[in-house]
This record gives C-alpha cells, sequence and structure tokens, in this order.
C-alpha cells in the first residue's frame, strides 16, 4: 500500500471501534460505495473480535435506475464474505410527494427508519455507519452557515440514538477520523471493488455544492481548512456536553408541570435559558428552529417583566438613603425586603450557583468580604453584570433589559465597600461570580415571605 498509510488507518478505525457495544450483533449499512465497503472490511478482516456479529444492511432508495443492481451486489459480496444480508426497498418519490420534503432529507429519514426496522428485527445493538471525516467537515461547514448553535456545530457524533418505534438504536460512526480519499486507497488496495454513486455529482444537492465547489474554494484560501473545521467540532463537542450536563441539573430546578417556572427560568445564564427552553419545545414539536426557541425565550421574558412589575414590593418604608448593614451570617430588614445570608463551602458551588432562582445569589468570599450593605438603588449607580465585559450605568441595565419604571422604583441593590454585588431580580456582578475554583461563598436569599408576594 504505497500510497496508504495502513498502519495510521487501523489505528483510527480501532480508536473509533471503541464506541461500539461489547457483544451483540451489529448492522452495518453499505451501499456499495468506497467508504461503507471500507468500514465493512476493516471490522470483517483488521478488527478482532468482530467474528459473527457482524450483519449487511443495505436500503434500495429506487431513485436510480441501477439502484437495484447496486443492492445485488452488496448481497453478492456479503456472500462472498460469510456474512448475511438484508436489503430493505423504500419509495422516496412517493413519500416525497405526501409530505413535501426535500429528496435529500426524506431519503435520509427513510433510510434511517428502514436500518432501524432491520436491527431490531435481528436483535442488533448497534447500526454502523460509513461517514468518513469528509462527511463530517461538510455538516460542520452546513450547520454553520445555517446558523447553528453549538450542537450543530459538532457535527455527526461518534455514537447517537436514533428513535425504531417506541425504541432507540444507537448509531455508531467508527471512521470519522479517515478520510475519504483514504478509504478509496484502503478499498483500491485491499482488493475490494466499490462503485460512485452518480447521485453524489448531481449539484441539486445542497451537501454536494458544498463538497464540489464551496469546501475546495476554502481549502485553496486556507489550507487545512477541512482539519480545521474538525478540530472546532470537536472543541464545539467537549463544550456542548459540559452545558448539556449543566442544562440536565438546571431543568430539575425550572421545570414545572406546564412548562418552565419563570423565576427560576430567569435567573439561569442566558445559555441555559435557551436549552431549558428548546428541549422543552423538542418535547412538543417535532421540528423546532432556531426562531421557534428564541420566541419561546422573548415570551417568557416579557411574561416575567409583567410578574415582576406587579409583585415586587415597595421601599419606601426605608428610613435610612444608605440603607441597612447585613452581617454574614445575619439577616436585613428593608421595608417588605427580609434577605439572608450566610457562608457556605463545597465542591459544588458552580452547580448551585449555576440553578440558583432570581431571588438568591452565591458570591465568591474570596472576592467578597462581609460586612455588606443593602439599600435601594441610586442615580448614577454602576456595576459590571455578570458576563458583560465592563461597567455599566444601572440605569443603562433597566432600559436593556426593559424594566419600567413602577419596577426600578422598588429594586434594591447589595453591595460592598462602594462595589454593587448584586440586584436581586435582575443581575449579578461578574466580579462576585462563582467559578470552578471557588471552595466558600456567601448565600444571599430572599425569604420566602417574599415569594408569597411574587406569586
Amino acid at each position: 500500500m504505497s500510497d496508504l498509510n495502513l498502519q495510521s488507518v487501523l489505528r483510527r478505525t480501532a480508536e473509533g471501534t471503541k464506541v461500539l457495544p461489547p457483544e451483540g450483533p451489529l448492522v452495518v449499512a453499505v451501499s456499495g460505495g468506497a467508504d461503507s465497503l471500507c468500514l465493512l472490511h476493516l471490522l470483517k478482516f483488521q478488527t478482532p473480535g468482530m467474528d459473527g456479529r457482524l450483519m449487511v444492511a443495505t436500503v434500495d432508495h429506487g431513485l436510480m435506475p441501477t439502484s437495484r443492481e447496486a443492492a445485488e451486489r452488496v448481497m453478492s459480496l456479503a456472500d462472498e464474505w460469510g456474512m448475511p444480508c438484508m436489503v430493505r426497498r423504500v419509495d422516496v418519490r412517493a413519500q416525497m410527494r405526501n409530505e413535501g420534503q426535500s429528496m435529500e432529507s426524506t431519503a435520509r429519514r427513510l433510510r434511517y427508519e428502514a436500518l432501524g426496522e432491520l436491527a431490531v428485527e435481528v436483535g442488533a445493538v448497534a447500526i454502523l455507519l460509513g461517514h468518513s471525516a469528509d462527511d463530517q467537515a461538510e455538516t460542520i461547514l452546513m450547520h454553520l452557515f445555517r446558523g447553528s448553535g453549538l450542537k450543530g456545530l459538532t457535527g455527526m457524533r461518534a455514537v447517537e440514538p436514533v428513535p425504531v418505534g417506541a425504541f432507540s438504536m444507537p448509531i455508531c460512526r467508527p471512521l470519522l477520523k479517515l478520510w475519504r480519499e483514504e478509504t478509496r486507497l484502503y478499498c483500491r488496495d485491499a482488493g475490494v471493488e466499490f462503485v460512485d454513486d452518480p447521485s453524489n455529482e448531481d449539484r441539486v444537492h445542497l451537501r454536494n455544492r458544498i463538497r464540489l465547489d464551496l469546501l475546495p474554494m476554502i481549502e485553496a484560501m486556507f489550507a487545512g481548512a477541512k482539519e480545521s473545521l474538525l478540530r472546532m467540532g470537536e472543541i464545539a463537542g467537549r463544550d456542548d456536553e459540559y452545558l448539556s450536563a449543566l442544562t440536565a441539573g438546571a431543568e430539575k430546578v425550572v421545570r414545572a408541570e406546564d412548562g418552565l417556572e419563570p423565576r427560576l427560568w430567569a435567573a439561569l445564564p442566558g445559555s441555559l435559558r435557551y436549552r431549558t427552553a428548546r428541549n422543552l419545545l423538542l418535547e412538543q414539536e417535532n421540528d423546532v428552529t432556531e426562531a421557534r426557541v428564541e420566541q419561546m425565550v422573548a415570551t417568557l421574558v416579557r411574561d416575567l417583566e409583567l410578574r415582576r412589575e406587579k409583585s415586587l414590593p415597595s421601599v419606601e418604608a426605608w428610613t435610612s438613603p444608605d440603607g441597612v448593614i447585613l452581617d454574614v451570617p445575619g439577616r436585613a430588614y428593608l421595608g417588605q425586603y427580609d434577605l439572608g445570608a450566610v457562608l457556605v463551602s463545597g465542591p459544588d458551588l458552580l452547580q448551585r450557583a449555576t440553578v440558583a432562582n432570581s431571588w438568591e445569589a452565591y458570591l465568591d468570599a474570596n472576592v467578597v468580604r462581609a460586612p455588606l450593605q443593602v439599600r435601594g438603588w441610586r442615580s448614577g449607580d454602576r456595576m459590571q453584570p455578570l458576563g458583560a465585559p465592563g461597567s455599566r450605568k444601572l440605569q443603562d441595565i433597566f432600559v436593556d433589559r426593559k424594566v419600567g419604571p413602577e419596577l426600578k422604583a422598588r429594586l434594591i441593590v447589595v453591595e460592598c465597600n462602594g462595589l454593587i454585588l448584586w440586584v436581586p431580580g435582575i443581575t449579578l456582578a461578574e466580579q462576585a461570580r462563582v467559578t470552578l475554583e471557588t471552595m466558600r461563598a456567601i448565600h444571599l436569599k430572599i425569604t420566602p415571605g417574599l415569594h408569597n408576594l411574587i406569586e
């Protein structure tokens, strides 16, 4: 194999197969192209422990005059290699007429449904697909230009579930580290005859235009662009995994029987607010767009502002313009506000701070020192809101968040040595935020008596 580093291919394939279930039958989707035949040959002849586990499945979409012949070639090759083979035929054009979807999306959906049904019929534990690194780069680029969020920029996952009726079947992609040219060279060197799908040259399909036109142009300007896309996808995947874990924890707090509890939801960082809203929509609707999520977020924010303006207590009863002193531990009373403060510690402070509702706050005790001062806000007050690059006037923050005059008149601030740390119900200061390194924090909380008023 003069043009192919076989050891590198085998090493990356071995890494890719680590995602496979250790036991049980595996359905390998084979189209007759280089990628899927490379996967099948690597599993059959180069991967230990696969004897008796592999079953070949091919889906005839009926879109080309030669599609039936292609399915028969796959069956013949599977028989030659001593593996069972299953064929499922689907009518893509009929479904397109009924549903009004594109040929690409309809074919993909029917293909996955057929593979899932075949896998269930034979008791398989996973479906294996031959997607390559080129497929991954194309997917990430397509998602990028569609304005996808972080999850879309991760591209295809090495393992992801696909619904099959009432069940969920894992799809595995062991070749995401191999380039398309490598799968073709591997097949040629191994004497495996493959067929190029003519539809892959049809520029009617968006993915083909990306592969044939856009990516070569980008690579001509930016050497190694495809590798950079994959690297970005891996970085996005790590970040998405972390945010997904935080979102799962946040949902345990902010979920209500009829959706999301607005006060608790509003206290989440912007990313988690968006993700919890999106997850809720995914449970209710089949096709959720980013615009639909943004619409729901805007509705929740608007409803919350209306509730705030109607319910926050007045501070007109204050007798001191400087407010009151709050010790830690201790309590402070201003008008109808009852604010408590305690010192807490532990390795989970960041998680607790992340899911805290808008009427409690965690301040890094390494940054903030007691005692604190609690007072009404004044014209000219400034703070650096959580996540903001610099200091801003409270008045400007209120304008951005559409805080009305009645609400502004009722707001209080918590400060230390002239630095505003928290505006309850509005925002926390960036300087006081809890981080992964925080081991002690000051926990501030408005007592349940105020929550009764807010309800």
